[in-house]
């Protein structure tokens, strides 16, 4: 899995969606994300966007290690990940479910 050592993904951003459910991504990630990245829910109600090679190596560890204690709930929670493209003025909406 290879990330740019500039790219972090660190930081809370609140935005407000538009009238159509979409929100601008933050600068600092747009970089790191590219323009296809992976959307899946997070805890506590988080929207998490994940680098198309995270999300691979995340679904290869859960592939692995699939009896461990925590595999079913993070199976659960990655379970639901999907492609998504931000438009020309990086805006994203985030699927329904």
């Amino acid at each position: 899995m290879q990330i740019a050592d500039d790219v972090h993904f660190w930081g809370e951003h609140e935005h407000a969606a538009d009238d159509k459910g979409r929100f601008v991504i933050p600068l600092d990630f747009r970089k790191g994300l590219g323009d296809e990245f992976m959307a899946t829910r997070g805890p506590d109600n988080a929207v998490w966007l994940l680098p198309k090679p995270v999300w691979e190596h995340i679904v290869s560890l859960l592939q692995r290690d699939f009896l461990h204690p925590a595999a079913g709930f993070l199976q659960r929670m990655f379970g639901g990940g999907t492609v998504v493209r931000p438009d020309a003025q990086a805006r994203l909406a985030i699927p329904k479910h």
